[in-house]
C-alpha cells in the first residue's frame, strides 16, 4: 500500500509540473485599458496589389485587396501593414494573425502575436499594473 501511495503522489506532482509549464507566459505584447497599441508587421512597405488580412481570435478585423478595404478602416494600417488598435478594452486581448499575399496569391508574410491586457491598479504611492 505504501508503494501505491508514493506512486500516486509522484503522478500528482508530475501533473502539477506539466500544468505550470502550460501556464507559462505566452504574451508578445502587453497593453492597458484605454491605451493605443501598434501590432507590428515586420514587412517592407506593402505593394498596392498585396492582399492584407488581420484576424483577432479567428475573426477578420481588417481585409484589403487590390487597394479596396472591405473590413476595417484604412487609417488603422501603416505602410508596412502594422495594425493600430485604439482605446483598448479587455476584449482586445487574444491572438492576432496577419497574412500578406501578393497579386499571384503567393505568401509574402504570415505572423501571429498574442496581446495580453493589464488593468490599471492604483495604490497610494503610484500606479501599478495587474495582468488580467
Amino acid at each position: 500500500m505504501d508503494c501505491f501511495a508514493i506512486a500516486v503522489l509522484v503522478i500528482t506532482l508530475l501533473g502539477f509540473i506539466n500544468l505550470s509549464r502550460a501556464n507559462k507566459d505566452t504574451c508578445d505584447l502587453y497593453a492597458t485599458v484605454g491605451q493605443n497599441v501598434t501590432l507590428p508587421l515586420a514587412n517592407k512597405a506593402l505593394d498596392n496589389t498585396d492582399m492584407l488580412r488581420w484576424t483577432h481570435n479567428n475573426t477578420i478585423i481588417f481585409y484589403r485587396q487590390q487597394r479596396r478595404v472591405s473590413v476595417g478602416k484604412p487609417e488603422d494600417i501603416s505602410v508596412t501593414g502594422s495594425l493600430l488598435l485604439r482605446n483598448l478594452k479587455f476584449s482586445n486581448a487574444g491572438i492576432y494573425k496577419a497574412l500578406v499575399l501578393n497579386k499571384n496569391d503567393t505568401l509574402v508574410k504570415q505572423q501571429t502575436s498574442q496581446l495580453c491586457m493589464m488593468a490599471k491598479v492604483w495604490r497610494s504611492h503610484g500606479l501599478w499594473m495587474k495582468r488580467h
